[in-house]
C-alpha cells in the first residue's frame, strides 16, 4: 500500500494543485496522487485561509473553459447515441457552471435592480374647521391655510 503524501502545506504542492485545477482537472482526481495531500486536508486549508480560498476560486473559474472545450470535442467525436447524450448532458452542466462563475457566460436578460428606500410618516391630523365647514387640506404640507380671523 502506497503512503499518501504529507498533510503539510507547501507552496510547491499548492501551485501544482492550482495549476491542475486551472487546466480543468478535478480536485478529487488531483489529490488522489500519492505525492500530494489528501482532498480533506486541502479543503481544510481553504476553509481556514480566505486568501487561499480566493486563489482556488480563481483557478476553478479558469478551469471551466478547458472543461467545456474537452466535452465539445467529445461531442464532436461521439461514435454512438449514448456518447452523444452523455457529452450533451455534461456540456449543459458545464454551461450552467460557467454562468455562475464567469461574467461572459451570464444570461443577457439578467437585470440589476437598484432599491430605493423612501420613508413616509403617516398620521392623523386635526381637521381645520372654519365657520362650521371642514377645510380640505392638500396632500402635502407645501401650503398652509391660516384663516384671517385666527391671526
Amino acid at each position: 500500500m502506497a503512503v499518501k503524501g504529507s498533510t503539510r502545506r507547501t507552496e510547491k504542492d499548492l501551485n501544482e494543485i492550482l495549476d491542475r485545477i486551472s487546466a480543468g482537472e478535478k480536485i478529487t482526481h488531483i489529490c488522489s496522487d500519492d505525492h500530494l495531500p489528501c482532498e480533506w486536508s486541502v479543503r481544510k486549508w481553504r476553509r481556514n485561509d480566505h486568501e487561499l480560498d480566493g486563489r482556488f476560486w480563481a483557478a476553478m473559474k479558469q478551469g471551466v473553459l478547458p472543461d467545456i472545450e474537452a466535452w465539445e470535442a467529445r461531442l464532436d467525436g461521439a461514435a454512438d447515441r449514448d456518447e452523444t447524450l452523455k457529452a450533451d448532458k455534461m456540456l449543459a452542466h458545464l454551461r450552467w457552471k460557467a454562468e455562475r462563475l464567469l461574467e461572459g457566460f451570464q444570461d443577457k436578460q439578467s437585470v440589476e435592480v437598484e432599491h430605493i428606500v423612501v420613508e413616509r410618516v403617516v398620521g392623523w391630523r386635526e381637521p381645520v374647521v372654519i365657520e362650521g365647514d371642514v377645510v380640505p387640506m392638500p396632500a402635502d404640507d407645501a401650503v398652509s391655510y391660516i384663516p384671517a380671523a385666527a391671526e
